[in-house]
């Protein structure tokens, strides 16, 4: 059985244009309520969960800059601390903002909370957990109202600290790595003139197999590496799932499940092609719209199952993405002085950087990260007269991967170029 842990962490950085103990919590986020099943297919709530999918591909494209390296973002957290960005902001900073996000604000205000209510999860064997934070340095005067608004309506926790005495440092270190159950404790040197800080953080746990029962094993293989080197490997066998490989003309894909329904869907490409030139938006976007993987074929009378066999991997990074936010969606005003975060704060502020950081392991016994948890039924069961055909999904070169909630709303899409 697999446990399945992933962490995030975005951060933004601010400035006040003038220079100007331990913090102490304001206000705490309000608890979350569950999602039901009338939510989810509300008009206004698809239209924010596509403007995150369809963000998720485009953000993750363009941040894998280095081609030959192992990559790993989380889609889910970047949007989610860019809405509470949104809601601090006023005038033309929080139009562009809007842009970006491609939503409005009422949709935002009725929904966002809706979204994180859908991935939260609480289990003996599974936990899923998205927090946002905002950290207000202690001279700062902050709008109430706001204050109050994002503690209830989005899922903040708000605190102030001493950004001039370097305590903060410290205590932003400190409040990850508890978030994330110690998968992430970043260093950070925060300058003294930082007025506000937001940060969310993204914890996940699920298990392949009830009560963490361990996946086998296969013998070994040989992977193929990015840099065409060969590395002697056991695959985790996991368990059937209904369905075909999906075949394109330049690659193979087909997905499996942890025990609570989270799916990572895995892109092998074909042989004598790189991982990078397949790690497109639009394929990341047609893979994950794939639901139906042709498991009954009538005509033959015949049901497939298809399990893949997957290496096990621990893939970590942290990022700036400035310059992409800035050169691939038009995020400019937020960098430069002057700007409108007058729904929060009386002081003038900039955005210096906005920076990532994901951690994802995949084990015999599951994934650690960041997500959320369900089982859906997809497919109706084949009828007993039906030939059942069982096949395997061999991954034994470099990949990519979108690891999605039960619903296909990507938490960390990523790629495996060398083990």
């Amino acid at each position: 059985m697999r446990k399945l842990y992933i962490f995030i962490l975005i951060l933004f950085m601010i400035f006040p244009l003038a220079c100007c103990s331990k913090g102490k919590e304001i206000a705490e986020a309000k608890p979350l309520n569950s999602l039901n099943y009338e939510d989810r297919k509300d008009v206004n709530y698809q239209q924010l969960i596509t403007s995150i999918k369809n963000f998720s591909y485009k953000i993750s494209e363009k941040s894998f800059l280095n081609k030959d390296n192992n990559f790993i973002i989380s889609p889910i957290s970047i949007y989610s601390s860019l809405i509470i960005l949104e809601k601090i902001s006023n005038g033309e900073t929080k139009e562009e903002l809007l842009k970006l996000l491609n939503t409005t604000q009422d949709i935002i205000d009725d929904n966002f909370i809706k979204v994180l209510g859908g991935l939260y999860k609480d289990e003996k064997y599974s936990k899923a957990d998205i927090i946002n934070s905002l950290w207000l340095d202690n001279n700062v005067n902050y709008n109430e109202d706001i204050v109050a608004e994002l503690a209830d309506d989005f899922y903040v926790n708000i605190r102030q600290t001493n950004f001039k005495n370097g305590n903060a440092n410290k205590e932003i270190k400190n409040y990850i790595e508890d978030k994330t159950n110690g998968l992430l404790a970043p260093n950070f040197d925060l300058s003294n003139d930082t007025i506000f800080n937001i940060i969310t953080t993204f914890y996940l746990k699920d298990n392949w197999l009830f009560e963490g029962e361990k996946l086998n094993l296969t013998d070994e293989y040989n992977f193929k590496n990015n840099d065409s080197s060969i590395k002697q490997l056991k695959l985790l066998e996991n368990k059937y799932q209904e369905g075909r490989i999906y075949h394109s003309n330049n690659y193979e894909t087909f997905y499996t499940t942890t025990y609570e329904g989270y799916k990572i869907k895995v892109i092998k490409p074909n042989e004598d092609i790189k991982v990078a030139d397949i790690f497109k938006e639009d394929v990341l976007k047609t893979i994950n719209d794939i639901t139906n993987y042709n498991a009954v074929d009538d005509e033959n009378k015949k049901m497939y199952f298809t399990r893949i066999f997957l290496p096990e991997f621990n893939v970590e990074l942290e990022m700036s993405i400035k310059n992409i936010l800035i050169d691939e969606f038009n995020l400019d005003k937020v960098f430069v002085e002057n700007n409108d975060f007058t729904n929060l704060l009386t002081t003038p502020a900039y955005l210096s950087d906005i920076v990532t950081g994901s951690n994802l392991k995949v084990t015999r016994k599951g994934i650690e990260g960041a997500s959320y948890t369900s089982i859906p039924a997809e497919t109706s069961p084949a009828p007993l007269e039906y030939e059942k055909v069982y096949t395997d999904f061999v991954i034994d070169r470099s990949f990519a991967f979108i690891l999605t909630d039960p619903y296909d709303i990507p938490l960390f899409i990523g790629v495996i170029n060398n083990l």
